[in-house]
């Protein structure tokens, strides 16, 4: 979010998250003294859903899905002339989401295997780029929630494909 223009940081922001993007984007806008709305789908975590709130941000809860809170989230956009963040199809998003994996590494010396979240994609793809640059025989293994497997049904529709982060 620093890397938006001025003009888009006054018109606020807007983001679809069922947690970890959400806190994310409410916590820097806070920082940064914007507005921040955040569609999340009614039945994400209450723990979540506080510490989004804790963050100042305005919390909309709609849809069953993270797909359908992504489309509330930008129809506000549109409405509202906010600024919409994604939470993974965004080069500075999966850059910072890399951060994390930097970070092990230096903090370890080098690991095994990296389990890192899929739900949008942001930190596994950030995972995935920075592993196969710094440490390219570190496994990285996606996981997600059994009751939110948005990655594992679109892989199960042909949605997605398998991809490998510069190892096989």
């Amino acid at each position: 979010m620093s890397r938006l223009s001025e003009a888009e940081r006054a018109r606020g922001v807007v983001a679809a998250s069922a947690g970890n993007h959400a806190q994310g984007v409410a916590y820097h806008a806070q920082r940064l003294g914007l507005r921040a709305v955040i569609v999340m789908p009614r039945l994400t975590a209450g723990v979540k859903v506080a510490r989004t709130q804790g963050f100042g941000a305005e919390v909309i809860l709609f849809g069953d899905s993270l797909d359908e809170a992504h489309n509330h989230a930008m129809a506000l956009a549109q409405a509202q002339g906010l600024t919409f963040v994604h939470p993974f199809d965004d080069p500075d998003v999966i850059a910072g989401q890399g951060t994390c994996s930097r970070e092990f590494i230096e903090q370890t010396g080098g690991l095994d295997m990296v389990v890192a979240p899929i739900g949008g994609g942001g930190m596994i793809s950030g995972t995935c780029l920075t592993l196969s640059t710094l440490a390219p025989e570190t496994k990285v293994i996606a996981a997600e929630p059994e009751q939110a497997d948005d990655a594992y049904r679109s892989f199960k529709a042909g949605e997605l494909s398998v991809a490998y982060c510069g190892w096989g």
